[in-house]
């Protein structure tokens, strides 16, 4: 009930914010009814893990296109599909519809990425290393549990402010299934994430979100709960990333509690405008409440940037996992052209 009336608390705040804001528009810009965009990703891989069939492998890992625009002033669009999904057939990502009533407000609504975890929430062509670390891929993608994709259905709020020239303060609040992306509800409960930043001196983020929801992986109703800090710092030639996440899975009939948590950090340096390179360290307990599972890795990254979009990189990742003893180490070369 207390969800309900936050929700609706919201709902009515930003009609009169709304309302509010009418009389106080800014200058006319103008608007773009449709415009077109492509991405392509490609990879080879190779694993040394030993007996591994197939230890190399050619991927089609994205064949994104893109459909955005902004046909009235203050309201824009975004429709995304995918062409190589596992089994290379069309997949739908996402599709939202966003109203900005106000300066600091924005509302949008459909299907797109929830705003928990900082390192797979950029756009793809933006990821600083080609696979996300062990905790956002056994965590923040699969938020919901039934998750797979960063992505789900629903609305969400989002503003910031700068409150001085050193210090600016970013909000978002989404309210969705909490059953993943190109899916049903499958009951009545809806899920909330939220996520609160503050830049300081420009080039400085640190922020925590959350996530408060149920779902039924086995026709059995679960609570569950993610948290995580974050810290970014960001500066024309270098950056520095780190953030920890922990989530909990309440037991039910016909499974325990399962407790993941994990963290990881990474810097990269350009030392030239079209070379950069990067390392991070991650590390995931898939349950606190088994022993002798512990997943860990370095990832070296070197990269050649055509522009801020297309780029060549290598990535080779030093992997140790307790539950697998012979786990090799994985080189990936990834081509990357977005238009």
């Amino acid at each position: 009930m207390q969800k309900f009336t936050l929700l609706f608390i919201i709902i009515i705040f930003t009609l009169f914010t709304s309302a509010v804001g009418q009389d106080k528009k800014e200058d006319k810009k103008e608007t773009i009814p449709l415009k077109w965009g492509v991405w392509t990703v490609s990879s080879f891989s190779w694993d040394d893990t030993e007996n591994l069939t197939p230890s190399s492998q050619f991927s089609l890992n994205a064949a994104r296109l893109i459909a955005t625009g902004e046909p009235v002033e203050n309201v824009s669009y975004h429709v995304m599909g995918d062409f190589a999904s596992p089994n290379y057939s069309p997949r739908f990502m996402q599709a939202w519809v966003e109203y900005k009533p106000i300066k600091y407000l924005s509302i949008r609504g459909g299907q797109f990425k929830y705003p928990f975890g900082a390192e797979a929430y950029p756009a793809l062509i933006y990821w600083k290393f080609f696979n996300t670390s062990y905790v956002t891929a056994d965590i923040v993608k699969k938020l919901g549990y039934t998750g797979g994709l960063f992505r789900d259905v629903g609305v969400q709020f989002a503003g910031g402010y700068d409150m001085s020239k050193d210090l600016g303060l970013t909000f978002k609040l989404m309210v969705m299934n909490g059953t993943g992306a190109n899916a049903k509800d499958n009951n009545s409960p809806k899920d909330f994430v939220g996520f609160l930043g503050f830049k300081i001196i420009n080039f400085i983020d640190v922020g925590g979100s959350f996530y408060i929801g149920k779902s039924l992986p086995d026709s059995n109703e679960v609570d569950e709960s993610a948290y995580g800090v974050q810290l970014k710092v960001n500066k024309e030639k270098f950056s520095f990333q780190a953030e920890y996440l922990l989530a909990k899975y309440d037991a039910n009939a016909t499974r325990n509690e399962v407790s993941p948590s994990g963290y990881y950090a990474y810097g990269t340096y350009k030392v030239i405008p079209t070379i950069e390179f990067g390392i991070r360290y991650d590390f995931l307990d898939p349950d606190k409440n088994i022993d002798n599972n512990d997943k860990s890795r370095v990832t070296l990254s070197a990269s050649y940037l055509f522009n801020k979009k297309n780029r060549i990189m290598i990535n080779y990742e030093i992997r140790k996992d307790d539950s697998i003893s012979n786990i090799g180490n994985l080189f990936t070369l990834i081509g990357q052209v977005a238009i």
